[in-house]
């Protein structure tokens, strides 16, 4: 509190000696170097009474301090007293109390435990005035606080407000926008599962009709190879007979030469069925490879577009 009073006191003299200092120098502006000495003298003359004066007020203030400590002691000291008095007061009234149908009198352990109780609370009810205290003053200081908010918002000109509503009308043109284009790409992201669903769709189909023309080639490859030992045995065969039969034409005369013609007839006839079975095995077998190997391109260039990072897939 001496502080503050001091505080005020010094901004009252400083703000009347600058105000004095700013007349004398406007008065004094036409004056020589003798009156600036002057003035200089009158000013150090103020600023001295004014530093009595503050000693004075401090004093003054000091004394009047001194005395309220004296008369807040006198008064804690009295009401300590007092307070004293009746705690013993009420104990001997509680001794001295009987049971209105026993005639007993009360326990000395339940007054003293009565006492310490009351003593317990009148302590709480001291820290909770105290904290009663500090909160009205936060209370006051926020309350405050608001205030100047309130006056710093009814401070606020037409011009700052349109700026505000052109600012929020922009923000919202802004998150229209974005939330259009997250619209688009959500319709994208749609398609783009829809199609990737599709292909897989269609690779499992893919890969299954590979499995099966798999199995058709690996059974035509085993037709093929059935065949070609089975052509290899009529060679064979025809060979064997062809040498046969030049070693019997050479040395069998007897042999009639029309049944000769026909025994060879019936042989070529025979390698003409086998060679033409032979070349329908060779077509079905190539036709099935070139059928396997499209399918496998196919795969491929399917496998290709789907992990390639740049498709329209993940565009």
């Amino acid at each position: 509190m001496n502080s503050i009073l001091q505080r005020k006191v010094l901004m009252i003299f400083e703000k009347q000696h600058k105000q004095k200092v700013i007349e004398d120098d406007l008065k004094g502006a036409n004056k020589l170097d003798a009156g600036y000495e002057v003035r200089f003298q009158s000013a150090l003359k103020k600023w001295k009474d004014i530093i009595e004066e503050e000693e004075r007020i401090k004093q003054h203030y000091q004394a009047i301090i001194f005395d309220h400590k004296a008369r807040l002691e006198e008064r804690s000291q009295r009401a300590r007293e007092i307070q004293t008095a009746f705690r013993g007061f009420k104990i001997e009234v509680s001794r001295s109390a009987e049971h209105s149908k026993t005639g007993r009198g009360i326990p000395e352990h339940k007054i003293m435990e009565l006492d310490a109780m009351e003593m317990e609370k009148e302590e709480e009810v001291e820290s909770l005035r105290l904290r009663n205290i500090f909160l009205k003053a936060q209370m006051r200081k926020l309350e405050s606080k608001i205030r100047e908010k309130e006056q710093l918002a009814e401070g606020l000109h037409l011009i700052d407000f349109e700026q505000l509503k052109i600012e929020n009308q922009s923000l919202n043109e802004k998150i229209e926008e974005r939330n259009e284009e997250l619209l688009k790409l959500r319709k994208k992201t749609t398609a783009t599962v829809q199609v990737l669903t599709h292909i897989k769709e269609k690779l499992q189909f893919i890969e299954k009709e590979n499995q099966v023309l798999s199995q058709k080639l690996t059974h035509a490859e085993k037709e093929l190879k059935e065949k070609r030992d089975k052509l290899q045995r009529v060679k064979t065969e025809r060979d064997k007979l062809r040498n046969e039969a030049t070693r019997m034409k050479e040395n069998s005369s007897y042999v009639a030469k029309d049944v000769l013609l026909e025994d060879v007839e019936g042989q070529v006839e025979k390698r003409e069925i086998l060679l033409q079975t032979l070349a329908e095995v060779k077509a079905m077998h190539a036709a099935t490879t070139d059928k396997v190997s499209a399918t496998t391109q196919k795969i491929l260039r399917m496998t290709e577009f789907l992990n390639t990072p740049g498709s329209g897939m993940y565009g």
